[in-house]
């Protein structure tokens, strides 16, 4: 806790940049000519607003008026970011940040007003009265969220940037990247960490499904962002390196997309893991009204994904009455359909099935993958983790 003349600082005070010394040399010579206007707010000893004035009167060589503070906005937290909030010109993005910063705080507040319920509670007991009713107050994350004028989600975004990169967190409270991009920024630096230290688990399966982070090919002349993934991507090369713990017999189902399949990227990957081509089935993207789901394409829109079928040795596969086309809703970006994973286990019963490069816990799977718990996680959690898309 810093300190001014006489006053301990409070930490909620210093979460605000002080003013620029030409500035302060102004409000200085303002004060000595027609006064100081309005005064400098203190709780005790502890300073909650008017770091500036106080400063600029002891430029002055003036005595600075004090008020003490009278319980206005609640609490001392409060009342300095509505103090503030007010006065300055903050962006959404450093308005979420303020509200991380405030989080600590908040919740000291949040234990204290517990410990005095507690109190009250046991005092209420022992005279023989009821318990107060009620229920529990909003969390610390929506009250920073409500005190600086943000959504909660921003605030628990703004969090999980101060945590994981401080120099991205300095960037947005100085308004020079967004919330929304340091995040991304956050979210990839950890996804591309998880990829580079990837290894596919110990053992020996027998039924593999595996959906490769495949690197997209662009046209030079295309300008656009059309098929542009904003997620850490694999070279067929490192794909095609990996060691895949598949049994002497085994079946593997490896989603592509129509560019690799063409390309010959697919073959090699298959090839490289040991497995035969035996051909592929198509996923037919559908709405949850049945329509089809229209993606893009340089020679048509998108509408499916390829699912390739390999092997190796000779797996049981009973695939003679299985059509070779399939529809199911298309869900969250990346996220794969139940329905053929379900089909796999009908054709394929295996007993040890593993599913690389997994976003989600999937019953009677081990499941290996950076994101393996992506689509299980809760809505709010999962929003923050999403890929773009």
């Amino acid at each position: 806790m810093s300190s001014i003349g006489p006053y301990k600082v409070h930490p909620a005070a210093d979460m605000f940049p002080m003013m620029p010394e030409d500035e302060l040399a102004e409000l200085a010579a303002d004060i000595r000519e027609r006064g100081q206007v309005e005064p400098i707010v203190i709780s005790g000893a502890t300073l909650l607003d008017g770091r500036n004035r106080m400063r600029a009167c002891k430029l002055a060589g003036v005595v600075p008026v004090t008020w003490e503070w009278d319980g206005t906005g609640g609490t001392p937290v409060g009342f300095i970011i509505a103090k503030n909030v007010r006065r300055r010109h903050l962006d959404p993005s450093q308005r979420g940040m303020l509200g991380a910063d405030l989080l600590p705080m908040l919740e000291v507040e949040a234990r204290e007003r517990q410990l005095q319920g507690g109190e009250e509670g046991r005092r209420r007991k022992t005279s023989g009265l009821p318990p107060r009713g009620g229920n529990r107050g909003p969390t610390a994350a929506a009250e920073a969220a409500k005190a600086v004028g943000v959504g909660t989600r921003t605030v628990e975004r703004a969090k999980v940037v101060a945590e994981r990169s401080p120099e991205l967190a300095a960037k947005v409270r100085a308004g020079e990247v967004s919330l929304k991009a340091a995040e991304r920024q956050v979210r990839q630096r950890d996804q591309v960490a998880a990829i580079a230290t990837y290894r596919p688990p110990v053992g020996r399966f027998s039924l593999i499904a595996a959906d490769p982070p495949w690197s997209f090919y662009k046209r030079p002349e295309d300008t656009t962002s059309r098929g542009h993934v904003q997620y850490p991507t694999m070279t067929t090369d490192e794909i095609c390196r990996l060691s895949i713990p598949a049994d002497v017999d085994c079946v593997l189902a490896m989603w592509t997309t129509q560019q690799h399949l063409l390309r010959g990227d697919a073959q090699r990957v298959v090839e490289a893991w040991g497995f035969e081509l035996r051909g592929y089935w198509t996923w037919v993207k559908q709405s949850e009204d049945g329509r089809l789901q229209i993606g893009v394409g340089d020679w048509g829109r998108n509408c499916a994904e390829p699912l390739i079928i390999a092997t190796r040795g000779r797996p049981v596969f009973h695939a003679a009455d299985v059509p070779t086309v399939f529809f199911a809703p298309r869900r969250e970006h990346s996220r794969k359909p139940d329905e053929a994973y379900t089909l796999l286990e009908r054709c394929c019963p295996a007993p040890a099935r593993l599913e690389l490069f997994a976003r989600e816990a999937r019953a009677g799977w081990t499941t290996s993958g950076a994101e393996g718990e992506l689509f299980d996680a809760p809505a709010t959690t999962r929003a923050l983790l999403r890929r773009p898309g």
